[in-house]
Formats: C-alpha cells, structure tokens, sequence
C-alpha cells in the first residue's frame, strides 16, 4: 500500500508554516528546515527563481527531495520546495515516477494568499531579518523590492496552475486599492505655497474657512484611497500677518495627535520635498528602530533616525521620533521648552537629544531633497527666527531620556552614553588633502563625532571651486571631501562632514566662533588646518574623557614638530627658540596640568557663551591663552595633557624672513593678553627689543644727524647686542645644552648648533619686537615696556625669578655694549 506525502508548494509567508503545525498536530510527520541560505542565493531566488531552484537541483535538491520522500514523511514544507512549480515538466515527471516507484504518492497543495497582502508582509520579514542588508540588494532593488516580490508571486501563479492542488486551504485576504497617490494629489494642491498664498496665510477666519473645506474633500479623498490607518485635519491657532508662522509648535500638535493615534514614529515633510527612494523610506525606518532595539537592548520605538537630506548633507533636517519619546516629553517639544522653538533649530535638537545615547543613525535608504528648504542657494519661505542656545538645552534636556532606558532595558543590559565630539576647524590655506586626511579620522565606538570646516579664505575657495558665490563653492568642497570618505550608516565622522565659508577674511577667532554656532557637541575639538592627526588621536582623547574628573574642561593635545637628521638650521633653531614649547608642552612630564594649550589640538567642554575674543590678530596669536584662561576661570574647572592625543605640525613655510614675518605677527596679537590678565605679567629689565627701538634707534637717529659717519658704528652697536644676547645664554651650561636636547636624539655639528642657537635668540627677538608694535598700537606702551607675561601662569615655580635674573645680566651688559659704542663714537669725533 503506497503512503502519501503532501508537497507545500505555496510561497513563503502564505500560511505554510501554519499548514504545517496543523499537519503536524494531527500526526503527520512533518519536514520543515528552513535551511540558511548565502545572499547570493537569497538575492537570486528574489530576482530569478527559475534559475535559483534549478541550480539547487542540480546540485542537491533532487537527491535531498528524494531522501525525505522515502524518509516516511508525509507532510514537506521548505523554502526550496516553494519554487518546485519553476521546475522544467520533465523534472516534475520524473519526480512523480521516483515516488511511484517507491511507493509514494505525491499530493501537490499550494498555500495562497492575496497579492498585496503577501507582499506586505514578505516586506515585513524582510525588515524584521534585515535580508536587505544581507542580501546587500542595490538601492534602486530596494526601491523596487515590493514590485519584485509581486511580480516573483504573479510569476509563482502561473507557475502553480500547471498543478493539481487543493484549493482553500487558507482563505484569500481581500484585495486593497493602492492608487498613484503622489501624482493625484500634486495635482489638487498645485505647487505648494506661491507667493500669493504665502501673503495670505493669516489667522483671518474668511480665508481659513474656504481652504478648510478644500482639506475636507481632500480628506475625504485620502481615506478612501490611501493606505493610511488615520488621516488628521489639524486648524492652527491665529496669528498676525507681520508674524512668522510658529512650525514648530504646528509639528508639536501634529506629534501628538499622531502619537495618541498610535503611531510609532512621527516625521514633518513639508510640500517642497521629493522622496527619492519611494516607499522603501517605511522600511527603512522600521529597520533603523529595530537596530537601535536590538543594539542598546531598549523597547521598539525609542530613538531618533533622520533623512539623507541631499539639499543638507550631513545635517538632520527632518528627522523621525519615535514614540518612547512621547512617554520621555509628553510631547514633541518639552514643556519648557515650547516658548523657545518657532520655526527653526527643533529638528537638530532632537536629534542631539538621542545622538547622546547612539540612537539618531542616518537613515541611508530614506533619501530625499528640500526644493526650496532654504540651504546655501535656495532661501527660505520664510522669515527665520532662530532658538538662541539650543544647543546647551541638549545635555540639560537628556534626564527624562536617561530614566525612560533605565526603566525599559533590560536588566542584562548597561545603559551607555556617548561622548559628543565635533571637530572644528578653521581654514584659510585650504589645503585639500590636509582637510581630507582630517575628514578621514576614525572615530571610536563611544564617541559620536562631526568634521565643521569653517573656510576663512572666500577669495581662494571662490577660485578653487570656480564660482563667484562662497557658499556655493563651501558646498562644492563639501562634495569633494565626502566623496573620498567612507560612508557610515550612524552618522559618525567620516560622512557628517559640514563646510561653511566666511564671505570675507574675519579672522581666526571668527572662524572658531562660526564653528561653535555650528556645533551642538558637549565637546569640541579644536584642529588647525596644518595639522596632521595621529591614527588614534580620537582613540586617546576618547580614553581621557572616560577617567578625567568631572571639573576637567579640557584636554590638552600633543602638537609634534618634526625631528630628523636633515633638519635645517632655521628650523632647528625654531625648536631652540622655546616657540613650540607650548605646542608640545602634554609631552611635557612637568605639566600634567597646563593653564592653557594652544588651539592646533585642544579639546574643549562646551560652557554656555563659550566664544574666542575676536579683538586679537586675524592670523592668531594670543587668543587660545585668552581663551583657556577665561575658561579656567569662569568653569573652576583645569586642563589635562594627553600626550597620546597628538597630531604632526610641519614647520611653517619660507626661509628666515618669512619666519620672522610669522613671529612678528604672531606676537602684535598676544600682547593684548597684557592689559586682560595683569595678575600673570610681572616687572623685569628692558630686553634687546625694548632697548633697540626705545633707546638706541632714537639716540642712533640723532647722532647720525650730527655725525653721520658714525652710522657703521652704530649698527656695530646693534650686533654687539644681539652676540650679547645670545652669548648670556650659550654661556649659561645648563640653557645651551637644555636647547640642544629639543633636536632629539639627532646629532649635529657644533657648528649647526651654535648657528641655530644665535639664530633662535633672533627669532625672540623678533617675536618682543612685534609685542612692542602691538603695546604701541594700542596705545599700551608706557603701561607694558618692561613688563613680562608669566606663559607659565604661575605653575613652573621660580620661573619669573630665574627670567629676571637673566634679563638683568643681560641689560648690563647691552648698557656696556652701548656705553662702549657711544664712547668710541665720541672719541673719533673729537
């Protein structure tokens, strides 16, 4: 007597699985392995089933079919067996003989459901086993998954027909319209707001009442034809004509009433906007909140995700909340927050909101363009109106966030917070591939990082991009940067990388500030864009931010300067000149603690009105001493070194003029620090600078007057000088051989060294002459002749005590030197 074997050919997500618990609860035995399948494999039984079941059987499946038939089952369920139907007639025939042969009867039933439903919830399982992913489907497959899935069922209808199959085994699910819904209603409301419409949009009631009966019909409309659980008609309140529409608080009624309905996440899309990826953007979301679920171990529903704005690259312009943020807020916008947001800056500040906790990812398969949003080249419809100091609400506003995943984590999981790092970094060389290795920077897996380049130099980057239009050509760099980094589907640095542009030269300090607008971090760290950062700069500084005490402000970065064998003279005597001490100074065992760090490495804790003091040079010089200190005073706080933390800094470019132009500059800037910090400045003897230009260029002018041959003389005076000046120091032992240990390990000639060291002494002097200009342009002099600024800030003891003891050798002996010269002046005139 021959057995029977049923043969499920019904597609996935039909109710075979469900067929085969019943088979199984009534006595059959029943196969039904679900084998895990390659992508390939995967991708190909989406795209071509015919080809995808004939190779399996080919290769395997004949055999394996013909194992479990004589295996005494009476019930076969797989995903394989789904596509027998795609098999040649010849290979179906020869299954049916195999089976008669050994006493088998082959029943053929076919699971079936409605077309849309099965593609929804096919869509669903694809979601839910992230096989878009997997399957690594390009993302034109992604947009065009559910009309593949349809048409893999039309095909599978056609292909079961050739069966005899018992029908009704499941019932089919009713059929639902799906209309072309963008088209018809682009073609209702026209093109969004004119210019008319947008002079009319009042709070008078005459005009309110005539649109709402056009939302009512097209209410109607939507109901009937959409997918849409719930269709909501909202009315906002009135406002003036002079008034800018409040959006913010319009999106904030939406939310609620969306989240009241049920909804799991809530998104505003304005009229101007073009959907690029179709209806996968569904998905897309819903995978993102599953990953953020599934990742941080939370309820579903909890965290940020937000478009790839194309019009705003890098930027969360429209980002979807879910609905644990409704339970955090009880809204969209907290409730003391909601006189502060009008039509600008919520979206970012949601964002940040769940950026803190690793749960605002950008959404790469939801992609669409703001037409006329307001970016770089196209203006807002309206009137902006800023919320001025959202970005210090963020961190004050994450407690409610920080209790709702204390209570829904699960108990095996730790709630992790993430540091907020933005890197800032002021540009007027524009330097692309220096920009571009500092876009390249990894970020670690705690850190959550974005690259804000704030170009200071319009003319160049005008030139560079060839465009007459600076925010167009900040754009265009933008592109160029993103272009060469690697995408990350979190938004971490190394796609968020954000160019703006200055439309006239401000300065340094300017620069940094636009940064700081531009920023939302809890930290921000200050690069130059000379620099080159060490592979794990952001590792170390991540490492730092883990163990530093909570009153630490700042950690201060290493700035190397390169050490080699070929190191000319100039840049050798650049090191002996102690003018990178401070850039170096976290390497420095003596200063765990620095008073200031200089801003090519530093990082920073955000404080409310942080901001660099734009009175100081343009080229800099000064105003991260300024900077550090306020900070320290006003926070109670103080700075760390991080040695580990280190960037390479080239030396700068030219020859000794150059750098003596470079110093010169450097120092007008910082001689403001003077008359703003008194209480680090102390009283020493006049220095080569002050003596030459206070003292003996006048005398020099009036004797050159009287005896004008005495002109050779006096410049004889002004080299005995300087030789003083740098003999006092070749002498001291202890400084000549302190100077030389900065080239490392390196060895010189003696010739180098001393060529170095007196080249080193001209360099500060230089640098005092460019103070003195500073003092004299602002009318300072007579306040500050004299005076010494303690770089120390009082942490190196006795150093003050040790500068005025060399400085009064020093001053003897230029007031010999001078004496002398006079003297033979006076003799020869005689």
């Amino acid at each position: 007597m021959s057995s029977i074997c049923i043969l499920n050919v019904g597609l996935y997500r039909t109710g075979s699985c469900t067929l085969a618990n019943a088979a199984d609860k009534v006595g059959f035995k029943v196969f039904r392995t679900f084998p895990t399948l390659s992508s390939e494999t995967l991708k190909l039984m989406l795209l071509d089933p015919s080809v995808a079941v004939q190779t399996w059987w080919l290769q395997e499946g004949k055999d394996a079919l013909r194992d479990w038939l004589t295996g005494g089952y009476n019930f076969i369920c797989d995903g394989w067996i789904a596509l027998l139907p795609f098999l040649s007639d010849h290979e179906l025939l020869a299954l049916l003989s195999f089976a008669e042969e050994h006493g088998v009867r082959i029943v053929f039933v076919a699971t079936q459901r409605d077309k849309q439903a099965l593609v929804q919830s096919e869509l669903q399982h694809w979601v839910v086993c992230d096989l878009e992913r997997r399957v690594n489907l390009s993302m034109r497959e992604r947009c065009n998954l559910s009309e593949a899935l349809g048409l893999r069922w039309e095909n599978h209808q056609r292909a079961v027909r050739r069966f005899k199959y018992g029908v009704g085994i499941l019932p089919e699910m009713l059929k639902r319209n799906e209309p072309v819904f963008e088209s018809q209603v682009e073609g209702r409301l026209g093109e969004g707001w004119t210019s008319q419409q947008k002079s009319r949009a009042t709070g008078a009631r005459n005009f309110t009442n005539s649109y709402c009966e056009t939302a009512k019909t097209l209410q109607c409309w939507i109901r009937k034809n959409s997918r849409a659980t719930h269709f909501e008609m909202l009315t906002n309140d009135p406002v003036s004509v002079d008034s800018s529409f409040p959006i913010c608080r319009a999106w904030n009624k939406m939310a609620m009433v969306a989240y009241e309905k049920g909804a799991d996440w809530v998104v505003l899309l304005g009229d101007d906007i073009d959907i690029r990826t179709g209806e996968f953007h569904y998905r897309a979301f819903y995978r993102a909140f599953l990953d953020i679920a599934d990742r941080l171990g939370c309820d579903f529903g909890f965290g940020c995700p937000w478009w790839d704005d194309v019009s705003f690259p890098g930027f969360p312009t429209f980002p979807a909340v879910g609905k644990a943020h409704f339970a955090c807020f009880g809204g969209l916008i907290p409730d003391h927050r909601k006189n502060g947001f009008i039509n600008q800056d919520l979206d970012p500040y949601l964002q940040r909101l769940y950026l803190k906790f690793g749960a605002a990812p950008r959404v790469e398969g939801a992609i669409l363009s703001n037409q006329r949003g307001g970016n770089n080249t196209n203006p807002a419809r309206y009137d902006r109106i800023p919320a001025n100091g959202w970005r210090d609400w963020v961190l004050l506003d994450v407690d409610p966030i920080r209790q709702h995943l204390d209570m829904h984590l699960s108990p095996t999981v730790k709630r992790v917070e993430y540091f907020l790092v933005d890197v800032i970094v002021p540009s007027y060389r524009i330097d692309v591939p220096i920009l571009q290795g500092l876009c390249d920077l990894v970020v670690p897996s705690r850190m959550r990082s974005s690259l804000i380049i704030i170009v200071d130099n319009p003319i160049k980057l005008c030139k560079m991009m060839k465009t007459h239009c600076p925010r167009t050509a900040a754009l265009k760099l933008e592109s160029l940067l993103t272009k060469q980094t690697s995408h990350k589907s979190d938004g971490r640095l190394g796609n968020n990388v954000r160019v703006r542009c200055h439309t006239t030269n401000l300065g340094a300090s300017a620069a940094r500030n636009y940064g700081i607008r531009e920023s939302a971090a809890e930290f921000v760290l200050f690069l130059d864009d000379d620099v080159r950062p060490g592979p794990q700069v952001l590792f170390a500084y991540e490492t730092a931010l883990v163990e530093k005490s909570s009153d630490c402000v700042g950690l201060i970065g290493l700035v190397r300067f390169p050490r080699r064998h070929d190191l000319s003279k100039i840049h050798s005597a650049v090191l002996m000149s102690y003018l990178t001490f401070m850039f170096e100074i976290a390497a420095n065992p003596i200063y765990t603690s620095p008073q200031w760090g200089v801003t090519a490495n530093i990082l920073l804790k955000r404080l409310p009105g942080m901001h660099f003091d734009t009175n100081y040079a343009k080229s800099g010089g000064g105003e991260d001493v300024d900077f550090c200190l306020r900070t320290l005073a006003e926070s109670k706080g103080h700075f760390l070194s991080v040695k580990e933390a280190f960037v390479d800094h080239d030396y700068w470019k030219g020859g000794v003029l150059s750098l003596f132009r470079h110093f010169f500059n450097w120092a007008i800037g910082d001689g403001l620090l003077f008359s703003r910090f008194p209480q680090h400045t102390y009283c020493s003897y006049w220095n080569v600078s002050e003596i030459l230009l206070l003292v003996w260029l006048p005398i020099s002018a009036a004797v050159v007057i009287n005896v004008p041959s005495a002109a050779p003389i006096l410049l004889c005076g002004v080299f005995g000088m300087v030789a003083v000046d740098a003999a006092v120091d070749m002498t001291n032992f202890c400084e000549f051989n302190h100077r030389r240990r900065l080239l490392g390990d390196f060895v010189f000639s003696e010739a180098h060294y001393m060529t170095a060291h007196i080249l080193a002494n001209i360099y500060v002097a230089v640098l005092e002459l460019g103070r003195l200009c500073g003092h004299i342009k602002r009318g300072e002099l007579a306040k500050h002749v004299g005076r010494r600024f303690d770089w120390h800030c009082g942490r190196l003891p006795n150093s003050q005590g040790q500068v005025v003891k060399k400085e009064r050798m020093k001053f003897w002996l230029f007031v010999a030197v001078a004496t002398g010269t006079l003297s033979m002046i006076s003799y020869g005139s005689v």
